[in-house]
């Protein structure tokens, strides 16, 4: 009897040990918010593209989520296809992909009448935690796409650095 009550008290701080080393893993993956790092190749970014972000928020609340919203297209875009947008996160070893939800933005589609573009889908928001990302300084990029079609990626033109829970435009 005392050996199954040492057991369960050993497997008991062993079950506790791992959920506070794991604990925010573990929250990132059960609030959607995990990245995984890949390796992306950067080499050929897209003429065709058109976009502001127009706000990178601090990181707020308990996962330190940063905002990013904006507006993107591809110059090429057909007429009322589905339009995707991403935002991606590179630093020296590895690129973090989050996807952004978008929505129809009229003011962007009147601004570039001569392109004859629909307003679905131009405007985006876009978060992700701090936490899943490790510390460093990282360059952003836009990732746009139709369905079915090959995505064309732009370099935006500010660089940000990750230090424990902030996430600040670097020069600032």
């Amino acid at each position: 009897m005392k050996q199954k009550k040492l057991f369960f008290i050993i497997v008991a701080v062993l079950l506790w040990v791992a959920l506070f080393v794991f604990s925010t893993k573990i929250i990132l993956l059960l609030t959607g918010n995990t990245l995984e790092g890949e390796k992306i190749e950067f080499t050929n970014l897209s003429p065709d593209v058109n976009f502001h972000i127009d706000r990178i928020s601090s990181p707020e609340g308990l996962l330190k989520e940063v905002v990013i919203e904006g507006w993107a297209f591809n110059t090429n875009y057909r007429d009322n296809s589905e339009r995707h947008v991403s935002i991606i996160l590179k630093n020296a070893e590895y690129a973090y992909e989050i996807p952004a939800t978008t929505y129809d933005n009229n003011g962007i589609a009147n601004h570039f009448k001569e392109l004859k573009i629909t307003a679905n889908d131009l405007g985006f928001n876009s978060s992700f935690s701090v936490l899943a990302i490790p510390n460093g300084t990282y360059e952003v990029f836009v990732k746009v796409w139709e369905t079915g079609e090959t995505p064309s990626i732009v370099k935006h033109y500010k660089a940000y650095a990750k230090h424990g829970n902030e996430f600040s435009e670097i020069g600032q």
